[in-house]
């Protein structure tokens, strides 16, 4: 019966570990913005064919959007993004 006793702290504590340090991988997730095609915060004198984002890491096609506005605020896009690799390139109508 001693044991037992022993070993309860023992796996409480083990349990208490895991629980703190178990979520600490999925704080890295996401991936992040590397670089972009007009360069961000730039302008422009003439409207770009396409806007190009370069990701850490090649993004999921599912749920993947951007969107491309003109200086009055409506979209200016034509088709569904384009993934090639960790880029995504969305083409304007501007």
């Amino acid at each position: 019966m001693g044991r037992f006793v022993l070993l309860r702290p023992v796996v409480a504590a083990a349990a208490a570990v895991a629980l703190l340090l178990g979520p600490v991988g999925s704080a890295s997730a996401h991936d992040a913005l590397v670089g972009s095609t007009p360069p961000a915060d730039g302008t422009v004198d003439t409207a770009p064919a396409s806007v190009s984002l370069e990701f850490s890491d090649a993004p999921q096609s599912l749920g993947t959007e951007v969107v491309v506005t003109g200086p009055d605020g409506t979209a200016a896009t034509d088709g569904a993004p384009e993934i090639a690799g960790s880029t995504v390139t969305r083409h304007s109508t501007v």
